[in-house]
């Protein structure tokens, strides 16, 4: 267990993480308050994972920021757009990275790989529900609820399409790839990331067709559910 305090890389962290943030608040990315939040995040996963961790966060970030402005316009005329041109919110950035960031501190207390392998899927899990959501109503020709199978408009609350769900299986294995070559996670475990993303957005979809749950506390615990059921199999077959 590492219980020192590492001043040096928190500097370090804080000033990349600042350096960052204010550049993709001044591109419209995010808004003040996802700056700030961004910015503790951020820094706590760069502290935690190190410069590994944290391109993981920067691979989800960028990949969600281009896909949210793809055929933002279409999306506009759907009712499914992201509000204020995409600029993600404080409770966008902690629905997303709350519990990777919460992942990263105990793994750099308690050094056990499960904890990064629960890092690197709830990102994915987390790319995986921004693909879908952005372009499955961008591409999809038929949208069921998960409530009871009928066909739903696009963006629907708990709607998936075959098209979204490729695009969020596509997602989440280009973040377990990405983290498989920078080492945070073995290639073997690739599958179990994309196995824990799939089951993260099925229980999402499930639960949000109900309305059981807030669109940011299904987006937070959706990723929970995707680390811990890729955890699950990483015990069961590994």
């Amino acid at each position: 267990m590492t219980t020192e305090i590492p001043l040096f890389r928190i500097a370090v962290g804080l000033l990349i993480n600042i350096i960052m943030g204010v550049v993709a608040w001044r591109a419209g990315a995010v808004r003040k308050s996802g700056l700030e939040v961004g910015i503790l995040l951020g820094t706590c996963i760069f502290v935690g994972v190190g410069w590994q961790g944290f391109m993981i966060l920067v691979t989800f970030f960028v990949l969600g920021s281009v896909l949210t402005r793809m055929g933002y316009a279409q999306k506009r005329e759907l009712g499914t757009a992201e509000e204020q041109e995409g600029a993600r919110g404080a409770s966008h950035a902690l629905a997303n990275a709350g519990f990777a960031t919460a992942f990263a501190i105990l793994y750099w207390f308690l050094r056990d790989p499960v904890w990064l392998l629960a890092f690197v899927a709830a990102f994915a899990t987390a790319s995986m529900d921004t693909a879908g959501s952005e372009l499955g109503p961008l591409f999809s020709r038929r949208t069921i609820s998960l409530k009871n199978l009928k066909p739903v408009p696009p963006g629907t609350e708990g709607g998936v399409s075959l098209e979204g769900t490729v695009a969020g299986v596509v997602a989440a294995g280009f973040v377990a790839i990405i983290a498989a070559f920078l080492f945070l996670i073995p290639m073997t475990h690739v599958g179990l990331v994309i196995a824990g993303a799939l089951a993260g957005n099925l229980y999402e979809g499930m639960l949000g067709a109900r309305r059981l749950l807030s669109h940011a506390w299904l987006n937070a615990t959706n990723t929970l559910v995707g680390a811990g059921f890729a955890v699950f199999l990483a015990v069961l077959f590994f």
